[in-house]
């Protein structure tokens, strides 16, 4: 997180990242916490009903912080 914030201070340029394929939602609140302003959940191990549970969760979450999310719900 610091390289990015350097980086976007000295060039006077906005920089977002974004996490991709994370299966935690503990691990997106951490870093979005941090400062994180993305993040994917990756659900698709879980049974259908498990993984809306946590897309939702996780969607709740980033919005509540005015971060993006975005899911893989699976096959």
């Amino acid at each position: 997180m610091r390289c990015g914030r350097a980086y976007s201070t000295s060039y006077d340029m906005p920089l977002a990242l974004h996490l991709d394929h994370h299966e935690s939602l503990d691990d997106i609140r951490h870093k979005v916490n941090a400062g994180v302003r993305s993040a994917m959940i990756d659900g698709s191990h879980s049974p259908f009903e498990e993984n809306v549970k946590l897309v939702k969760s996780v969607v709740d979450f980033c919005h509540a912080m005015i971060a993006a999310s975005k899911l893989n719900w699976g096959a």
